[in-house]
């Protein structure tokens, strides 16, 4: 079937909008779903202050309009990130009364980059401090940001790998290829609907699929 993907950064940014245009989302067919690795799920620490069941909170500039009228009952219960060019894509289940309302994808992601040399769909080497690989895995979601530091640019943060910084954010730029620093990158309104929809240490994140190492490999002046 046809896989449609969200790239833009405008348009509908409310609840009633998305679910006027659920017939924009479908959902991935059964046999389009990643494979699991045989690791449990790896509970990492979670961001200072962030206890499990806890939902985002946002400062002035944000908004939480995009929020599940149900929540916190009805969240988003797994993300599934595919690694394999060239859409990466990422989608989401619901969990709760009200879920099938949830829009769930797929949308367009970009992943890790990878420092020359290395081979990012070893799941041991992803998960790696420094490779500038996503990591592969079952992971716990570990709190929230309104935006990363080093790239403030970088909005509706939701940490997955909070030892290593890595996060499922927006992004103004989503090539075909790998291109980040390890995180994954969304358009802004799937990293919002993520963001605002999830809890921690209940919502959990499934990374896997084929990476391809793009042409180029970056170099140490971005933090996403």
């Amino acid at each position: 079937m046809l896989l449609l993907a969200l790239v833009s950064c405008q348009g509908a940014t409310t609840w009633d909008d998305w679910n006027g245009r659920r017939d924009a989302y479908t959902s991935i067919p059964a046999a389009h779903r990643l494979a699991a690795h045989d690791a449990v799920l790896t509970q990492l620490p979670a961001v200072p202050g962030t206890a499990v069941g806890d939902g985002a909170v946002v400062a002035e500039r944000f908004d939480l309009e995009m929020r599940h009228p149900g929540f916190p009952e009805t969240y988003v219960s797994d993300v599934y990130v595919d690694l394999t060019s060239p859409h990466h894509h990422a989608w989401v289940e619901w969990t709760g009364p009200g879920a099938e309302a949830g829009p769930r994808g797929p949308w367009s992601s970009v992943s890790g980059t990878g420092r020359p040399g290395l081979d990012c769909n070893d799941p041991a080497v992803s998960n790696t401090t420094d490779t500038y690989c996503t990591p592969k895995g079952h992971f716990a979601v570990a709190g929230f940001a309104d935006q990363l530091l080093g790239t403030p640019s970088c909005h509706y943060v939701t940490w997955v790998h909070f030892p290593r910084a890595i996060a499922l954010h927006s992004h103004w730029e989503l090539p075909d290829h790998p291109a980040s620093h390890g995180c994954v990158r969304l358009p802004r309104e799937a990293a919002k609907l993520i963001h605002n929809n999830s809890r921690a240490g209940l919502t959990h994140v499934h990374i896997d699929g084929t990476w391809t190492a793009p042409t180029e490999q970056l170099d140490d002046s971005l933090d996403d």
